[in-house]
């Protein structure tokens, strides 16, 4: 699968509107304009892991198999607030994260484009984009 492998972020499109429409804390806020997490993206069988590392505040761990419900971190401060979300991969460079309860309801689309990784996340009428670039 394209997506296995560390990548590292490097920018944002949107991102401050998007925060908004989740309702972010200003620590989390905080948190995701000034740093640079690191993604790592495995297999293990059937089932996926994404790694979300950011640095000296937390990490974030999800463990998914595709078209099964799942508990999704919902806050990168508090990993404890979870949402239930499905997974369905739509290519070998694509796959989405939808809500099914919970909150947000969000849709997050994870998709390779070029050499980076595109992060879509999308809350109501908000848009952001996160970019990752392969480690």
């Amino acid at each position: 699968m394209a997506f296995q492998g560390k990548w590292l972020h490097f920018k944002d499109d949107n991102v401050d509107a998007f925060l908004d429409a989740v309702g972010a804390a200003e620590r989390g806020k905080q948190i995701v304009r000034e740093t640079h997490p690191e993604l790592e993206i495995g297999r293990d069988g059937e089932y996926f892991t994404a790694k979300l590392v950011f640095p000296g505040v937390s990490d974030i761990e999800t463990k998914f198999k595709e078209g099964e419900e799942f508990d999704h971190p919902s806050s990168i401060v508090d990993a404890s607030k979870t949402r239930r979300a499905v997974a369905t991969k739509l290519s070998d460079n694509k796959f989405v994260i939808k809500t099914v309860s919970g909150q947000p309801d969000m849709t997050e689309t994870r998709e390779i484009v070029g050499d980076e990784l595109v992060t879509t996340l999308e809350v109501g009428e908000a848009v952001c984009k996160r970019y990752f670039k392969r480690l």
